[in-house]
């Protein structure tokens, strides 16, 4: 049986931006909630919604940050 080993990877270091300019980069809508105790990909592929395509946002996993889709509400 195979054996998995949770891995951190970072495609991109965090920036030193303040709270509030993360907040002023900030696009429209909300992340997809994340359910309590689950993990998603423990993955850093954003820091800000800027660094996503489109209308795509940097959302949680519960372990990293990556683009996705907001919700609607």
């Amino acid at each position: 049986t195979p054996s998995c080993i949770p891995v951190r990877l970072c495609a991109a270091p965090h920036s030193s931006l303040s709270p509030e300019s993360h907040r002023a980069m900030a696009k429209p809508g909300v992340c997809p909630v994340v359910l309590r105790g689950s993990l998603g990909p423990c993955l850093e592929l954003c820091d800000t919604d800027r660094d996503c395509l489109g209308h795509d946002k940097c959302c949680t996993t519960g372990c990293g940050h990556i683009c996705k889709a907001p919700s609607n509400g």
